[in-house]
């Protein structure tokens, strides 16, 4: 349909002649064509603008990144180890700097940014002259002070001094002023002839300037300032590399200190990061399992984890530069303030003040002695020679003219990764020393201590001993000799007898420090192993324990610390896995065993006696993978390598020991591998006995007994067969009979035989019949996935005398009468003493070490601490931590006493987070303090040789009361519930130890009847005593009442919320009247902070249900 104008319209198209279409046409061909022009000439010149803008922009990245690259950079007093040399060089490296940023404004000078860019070319050019003479003159003195701190002041003086005479040639001088003037003036001839444009200029000029200032390498030798090195001197320039960042020098340590003076980062940039400590870094995408499982492969060799091998690091190459070495002595007593703010033991302030102080026993040697070196020196003596440099380099020994007192014989010993280690001889001297006895810390303790996937991490001192000075007096007694010249060591020995301690006490008291902060770790010597939750607290640690070490004086080895945030690490030889839970042999272990077992049967019958001892010292040393095998295996190869003449003569290998031999060559990766945490298991406590006629015995399964009965064949009665060999088959007959009752159980068995006893716990016997039986037994147990755990039982309870006389309980002693009393009255009354004797028992009840009279019970551990039982443990100190671990695992209430032993391994699993500080761990709900005194512990005897033969411990005493039967309840948002039950048995269907339950609405939904159920106090208190509530979610605590599984707890939930429901308030308070004054109720809870009000939640005991209004349903009742 037409519109109104339509007429009009066609009236005028109508009209027009083809002309003026045509016309028209053109018109707006030619005002499109204009209108195209105009914007492409708008793009074209946007276009370049933004290239000229993104090219400045792009220059100006490239500047402010060479200059971060030059702040973050390794500075070159860092490699110093002479701290008098160092002295000089930090100034000239800030001249250097200043230097450096005068040389950045003059390239900025033709922009008009700079502040000279109202001088002239020629102006500017003289200032870049002198720049460039000042920075090759610092250039010079810091070579110089390198030379003297690797080559002696002597040697760098001579250096010096050649090169001012060769600088002093007058011939030379001339050719090279005249050199350098023609130079300049052909340079600015072409500069003026081809001068390029105002916009071009910056550009054309920043090139060459580029090349001369940031692409120079190392600088030349040094020389004074007023005379410049000559051309002919100069090295060549090196090309720029980047740099590892090393671990900080114990003298330098700005990266992990907050005083740091580093330069601010550029606007719009973000902060330089902290340089890490170890130089090889893998790639930013890769995540802490992967680099765990990069290093399984790499450490293990494994093929399971094959397909994780990194191929760029195994494609890298290793450092050949020469490595310079540290300078030890007297390294910590420089830093000794830092020392002093935390030491508390006057033996280690001594020798760190005045040097260690050999402890005679009667006196020291009265004639001198010179001892020639041992063959392994001559045979390594390359070696030898560089170590000897090495030590002089590093200041622990010292060169002297005369012979010394004491002239001992050097040697060599292999060690890992087939390296060597030089050592100084020092038995004859080791003889008039008094040694201590001390314990170390074991790699077991990791056990204990770490959790699956805790990231881990490992530090190693570089020569650990070397940082210990010796008393000068006593450097005399310390002597060798090597090619005509005579030496004296001035730092700890490898080799003397009480190194090991010493060191052991200095490092103790760093260990002490960081233990008292939460830091779980384990020692050994100059090994450090550290386990941390997350990966903010990993790079805490990492960063404190990093900046003590340093702020201390001790030199870091970066090339054996693993300081990448990782699961995996090596440690003390073997593989430590949180990922998947286990130790692992490494690759390098399985290949000398391999190699060493090649080597004997090349000849079995004619093996070198040191040969078969590195087999069997390999095999001892994967204890703690291998476990009982070690020594089960190995007992034909000991009896093989007792029959030598000399360690230089040579054995037979018979058919049994060939078999051994076989056994760790073709089965050895089934037995790679041990779990870090034993899997829970049911135990199983078997009584066995063996008569002259038969075999017999009985296996306890809770209140049930299963019995077993057998008679010997003719040559296996008495007066054929030996009564051990009885004992042990009597044994192996039992299992065999129980095996459907014993299958993936742990056995404890109990027997009357001590030398049976004796023979499974060191795993095998010199014998060839019991050897077999022993083989029999282990390959059972094997195959039926049993763990077995022998314990001797006496026969009588009053004969024991004739093996508990031989056992020397060093842990008999208790609190005092009053002070139990005291803890008594606080945290009991207590059903049973867990840690007791017949001389030291504190209750009626009570479970010992070993069976003795009115014992309940033996082996504390096989027995259930929870229930109703109020436990009161004063274990030993070497059991706290399995104390808190079956605890845990019982859901047990118990007192704990404990030492106030903050350097213990097992302190910090008593102490709170890292993140929360200092201060007793949540599950500690009250603590007794009791200061040291001879009042507070006793002996359990009247004898005085307690404790190691120290008497009782004079020590701080605490007593835990711990709690771990708490669970948690927490509401989300109003959308699911979170149950946390750590070792429920109830509930197949359930993996892990956290439970969701949705809200689904309804008069049964579990969610809704425990907020029902919170209402009615007398049903809460049968499950819920102690709760909180807090500003976004409901969090409960609940310690377990009448229900122990969780359908029990529904149910007792319905119940509760079917009942009426009760006044909050106390017993008989009538609502709206005052509340009376007391105690708070067990369980109220202060959540708020700062000056919000804190709510207070009643969980007092039931009353009466007052008159008056009640809670609204769905309500928490809270008191403001």
């Amino acid at each position: 349909m037409a519109g109104p104008g339509d007429d009009h319209s066609a009236q005028e198209t109508t009209g027009m002649t083809p002309e003026d279409f045509a016309k028209q046409a053109r018109e707006a061909t030619l005002r499109n064509e204009a209108l195209f022009s105009k914007i492409s000439q708008q793009l074209s010149e946007h276009a370049t603008q933004q290239a000229a803008h993104l090219a400045k922009q792009s220059e100006k990245i490239d500047q402010l990144q060479s200059q971060i690259q030059a702040k973050t950079a390794p500075k070159r007093s860092d490699r110093i180890g002479n701290p008098e040399v160092k002295k000089h060089m930090e100034p000239l490296e800030q001249a250097q700097h200043v230097i450096s940023q005068a040389k950045s404004v003059f390239e900025d000078h033709l922009d008009g940014t700079s502040p000279l860019s109202q001088l002239s070319e020629d102006q500017v050019a003289a200032l870049k002259n002198q720049c460039d003479e000042g920075e090759r003159a610092i250039s010079d003195r810091m070579q110089f002070l390198e030379d003297w701190d690797s080559e002696g002041l002597e040697i760098a003086s001579e250096m010096l001094r050649l090169r001012d005479e060769a600088s002093k040639d007058p011939a030379e001088l001339n050719l090279v002023s005249r050199a350098r003037k023609s130079l300049a003036e052909k340079r600015k001839a072409s500069e003026e002839a081809s001068k390029p444009p105002k916009e071009h200029k910056t550009q054309q000029y920043q090139n060459p300037s580029r090349g001369n200032f940031q692409n120079r390498g190392r600088s030349p030798s040094p020389s004074p300032w007023f005379h410049p090195p000559q051309p002919i001197l100069m090295p060549a320039p090196l090309p720029v590399l980047p740099q590892p960042s090393p671990v900080p020098s114990p003298i330098y340590q700005s990266q992990y200190f907050p005083s740091n003076r580093t330069p601010s980062p550029a606007p719009g940039l973000p902060p330089p990061a902290i340089p890490a400590p170890v130089p090889r870094a893998p790639s930013p995408s890769m995540t802490t399992t992967e680099e765990s499982l990069h290093k399984l492969a790499d450490l293990t060799d494994a093929a399971e984890f094959e397909g994780f091998r990194d191929p760029a690091k195994n494609a890298a190459a290793k450092e050949s530069a020469p490595k310079r070495e540290p300078y030890l002595r007297h390294r910590l007593r420089r830093h000794v303030e830092f020392w002093q703010s935390f030491v508390t033991s006057s033996f280690v302030m001594g020798i760190l003040l005045s040097g260690y102080m050999l402890p005679w026993l009667s006196g020291p040697p009265t004639e001198p002695h010179r001892f020639p070196n041992h063959p392994s020196a001559f045979e390594h003596a390359s070696f030898v020679t560089d170590a000897v440099s090495s030590l002089a380099a590093t200041g622990t020994i010292q060169p002297v003219s005369d012979p010394p007192f004491l002239v001992s014989p050097l040697g060599v010993v292999p060690k890992a990764e087939d390296k060597l280690r030089l050592i100084l001889d020092l038995r004859f001297l080791n003889q008039f020393l008094q040694i201590t006895k001390f314990k170390d810390e074991s790699i077991r303790m990791i056990s204990e201590l770490c959790l699956p996937k805790d990231l881990l991490f490992t530090i190693d001192l570089k020569a650990g001993y070397h940082h210990i000075d010796i008393f000068e007096p006593h450097w005399k007694y310390l002597g060798f000799q090597w090619r005509g010249q005579y030496y004296v060591f001035t730092q700890l020995p490898f080799g003397l007898a009480p190194a090991c301690y010493v060191f052991t006490m200095v490092m103790r008291q760093l260990t002490k420090s960081w233990r008292a902060r939460g830091y779980c770790l384990v020692h050994y010597i100059d090994d450090f192993f550290f386990a941390c939750r997350s990966s903010a607290e990993f790079a805490r640690v990492q960063a404190c324990v990093l900046a003590d070490l340093a702020a201390a004086g001790f030199v870091v080895s970066k090339e054996k610390c693993q300081l990448k945030s990782s699961h995996v690490v090596k440690f003390l030889g073997f593989v430590v896995d949180t990922l998947f839970g286990h130790f692992r042999l490494t690759a390098l272990q399985k290949s000398k065993l391999h190699s060493a077992i090649e080597a004997c049967f090349r000849n079995p019958r004619s093996v070198p006696a040191k040969t078969v001892a590195r087999v069997t010292g390999l095999i001892t040393s994967l204890l703690l993978v291998t476990g009982p095998i070690s020594g089960l295996f190995s007992r034909f190869l000991h009896r093989a390598l007792a029959t030598r003449s000399s360690w230089y003569s040579k054995v037979q290998l018979d058919s049994a020991a060939l078999g051994e031999l076989l056994f760790w060559k073709d089965r050895l990766p089934r037995f790679e591998s041990r779990d870090i945490w034993r899997k829970h298991s049911v135990l199983r406590v078997l009584f066995y006995d063996a008569g002259g006629q038969g075999w017999g015995g009985h296996l306890e399964i809770g209140s049930e007994q299963h019995e077993a009965h057998g008679s010997w064949e003719a040559h296996e009665v008495h007066g054929v067969a030996s009564s051990t060999w009885r004992e042990l088959s009597g044994l192996l007959r039992l299992l065999r009979a129980f095996r459907p009752l014993l299958i993936d159980c742990t056995v404890i068995a109990r027997g009357d035989a001590l030398n049976v006893f004796s023979i499974l716990s060191k795993g095998g016997s010199a014998k060839e019949h019991l050897q077999s039986i022993c083989i029999e037994l282990f390959a059972f147990c094997s195959g039926q996935r049993i763990e077995l755990r022998p314990e001797w039982l006496p026969r009588e309870e009053n004969a024991r005398a004739d093996y508990l006389s031989k056992v020397r309980d060093v842990d008999d002693f208790g609190l005092f009468a009053e002070a139990f009393a005291f803890v008594s009255a606080r945290f009991g009354p207590f059903t049973v003493d867990r840690f007791a004797s017949e001389h030291n028992a504190k209750l009626p009840r009570f479970d010992a070490s070993y069976w003795c009279p009115g014992a309940a019970a033996a082996n504390t551990f096989i027995q259930d601490w929870g229930g109703e039982e109020r436990n009161y443990c004063f274990p030993p100190p070497n059991l706290v931590a399995p104390t808190l671990r079956h605890a845990r695992a019982c859901r047990a209430r118990m007192t704990l006493i404990v030492l106030s032993w903050r350097s213990a391994p097992w302190w910090p699993l008593l102490c709170g987070s890292v993140d929360s500080g200092r201060g007793f761990a949540p599950f500690v709900r009250q603590q007794l303090y009791f200061p040291a005194g001879r009042e507070v512990l006793v002996p359990g005897r009247a004898l005085r040789d307690r404790f190691f033969g120290k008497g009782v411990p004079i020590s701080d005493v605490f007593a835990l009361d711990i709690d771990f039967r708490a669970q948690s309840i927490k509401f989300v948002a109003q959308s699911h519930m979170e149950l946390f039950i750590p070792d429920s048995k109830t509930d197949q269907y359930r993996r892990g130890e956290t439970i969701y339950i949705a809200r689904l609405g309804g008069p049964f939904c579990p969610v809704s009847l425990v907020q029902r159920l919170l209402e009615c106090t007398c049903s809460a208190l049968l499950l819920i005593r102690k709760f909180s509530f807090i500003a976004e979610n409901l969090e409960f605590e609940c310690g377990v009442g009448v229900s122990v599984t969780v359908q029990g707890f529904w149910r007792g939930a319905k119940r509760g919320a079917e009942r009426p429901r009760a006044d909050p308030g106390a017993p008989g308070r009538q609502p709206g009247a005052p509340e009376r004054p007391g105690p708070k109720p067990r369980g109220t809870i202060w959540p708020g902070q700062g000056g919000r009000p804190r709510p207070r939640v009643a969980a007092g005991h039931p009353g009466p249900e007052p008159r008056g209004a009640k809670a609204p349903p769905g309500k928490i009742l809270l008191e403001e």
